[in-house]
């Protein structure tokens, strides 16, 4: 039914409907605390009259209030194709502010549970191709046909990203290392600049090489300026399940040797200031989209932290002295301040020390602490302050 003016309460009516069954016997939902009442929701069938919920009680219908709101239960027998729908009677006016068909309804029930979670951010474990196909047959015969692809698209993209376990790219080559015997099912094709350079159908590889059990490789010239996808192609559409440039995966594999192993829990010794600089600028220059820049930003971010904590090899808190010892020479790169109870006490700016006194690698201030002070060491950039150290209440040796 077409709303002919602005009512603000009406998304709230929307809203306020919830908790929706429907099946062949019954039509059950939950109109929310602090809406089911002094309102009158009509439930029809097909446009035709069925029962209502006037201020709160139930007419051809029942109804229990609890914490969550009036639970609603109309009994009746549905045919797949009836429709069913909620209108609200307000201010004279009428609006359907809830409707679907039985088909439509169990058909959402299977798409959502496609999925791990209501915000369709991961796609379950025992989702087949079959049901995958299935699904989208039904698709064809249901009212809210546009939602559903939507949803249903989102759902075969997971699955075949899904297939893959790894790709690696260098500038000669192209490397996908599939999870398993899936990927035989499916016709895969790498696109350069939009593209075609190889395919990959039904495990027998074109314009490339299938090494058994599971790794295809195209041999191609890459450079920083080619745009590389992969993409599956189905009867249901066609699917971009990678996508990338050289530039891109080369960002990555920096990103990556910043550190010791996969586990990413210590940077390598041969991290530098000038390395970590070098790489966000590279990033910021990068044509990739903003969204996968601020990805890489965050990641170099954590590495820098990482990285100015490893600085510093011990701390040693006196009744009159701070006492750092740097564990090797990145600490000249940058500038270091030392806190007591969050006011300032010294700082050591790219080796040169100030209100503090520095031998080797040694940084020394003198400051009078007591047990309870609490003291802070930041490295302060200029894009941003990194606390690399503090303590909670002192219990002081010496």
């Amino acid at each position: 039914m077409p709303q002919q003016k602005y009512v603000p309460e009406l998304a709230y009516f929307m809203k306020s409907i919830n908790k929706a069954l429907l099946s062949d016997s019954k039509f059950e939902f939950t109109i929310d605390l602090d809406w089911y009442t002094p309102y009158q929701y009509v439930i029809k069938k097909n446009s035709q009259y069925l029962a209502e919920i006037r201020d709160g009680k139930p007419f051809y219908c029942s109804a229990k209030l609890d914490e969550d709101g009036l639970n609603v239960k109309v009994s009746h027998n549905f045919s797949l194709d009836d429709l069913i729908e909620i209108e609200v009677r307000f201010n004279g006016d009428r609006y359907a502010i809830y409707n679907t068909t039985v088909y439509d309804f169990k058909l959402w029930e299977r798409l959502n549970n496609l999925f791990k979670d209501q915000d369709h951010t991961e796609i379950a474990d025992n989702v087949t191709q079959s049901e995958l196909d299935d699904i989208f047959d039904a698709i064809k015969h249901a009212s809210d046909s546009e939602r559903m692809l939507s949803v249903f698209h989102l759902a075969q993209e997971m699955f075949l990203i899904n297939t893959l376990m790894s790709i690696n790219i260098d500038s000669d080559h192209l490397t996908v290392n599939f999870k398993d015997e899936l990927f035989k099912n499916y016709q895969y094709v790498a696109t350069k600049d939009s593209k075609y350079i190889s395919e990959i159908n039904k495990g027998k590889a074109y314009y490339s090489s299938f090494i058994s059990p599971s790794t295809w490789v195209t041999n191609k010239n890459l450079n920083d300026d080619n745009e590389l996808a992969i993409q599956a192609r189905l009867p249901n559409g066609t699917y971009v399940i990678f996508e990338t440039t050289f530039a891109e995966e080369n960002i990555k594999q920096r990103i990556s040797g910043l550190y010791t192993d996969a586990s990413q829990s210590k940077i390598n010794d041969n991290v530098t200031q000038n390395t970590l600089s070098e790489l966000i600028k590279d990033i910021n220059d990068s044509g990739i989209s903003y969204k996968k820049k601020d990805i890489y930003l965050s990641q170099v971010d954590d590495a820098q932290f990482m990285f100015l904590k490893q600085t510093i090899a011990q701390v040693e808190l006196t009744k009159n002295k701070l006492i750092v010892t740097f564990a090797n020479e990145n600490f000249r790169d940058n500038k270091y301040v030392s806190l007591k109870n969050g006011a300032y006490q010294s700082e050591v700016n790219k080796g040169k020390p100030a209100y503090s006194s520095l031998s080797n690698k040694v940084w020394s201030t003198n400051m009078t602490l007591t047990e309870g002070d609490h003291c802070t060491i930041e490295v302060r950039m200029s894009t941003k302050v990194y606390v690399i150290y503090q303590t909670g209440d002192l219990i002081l040796v010496g």
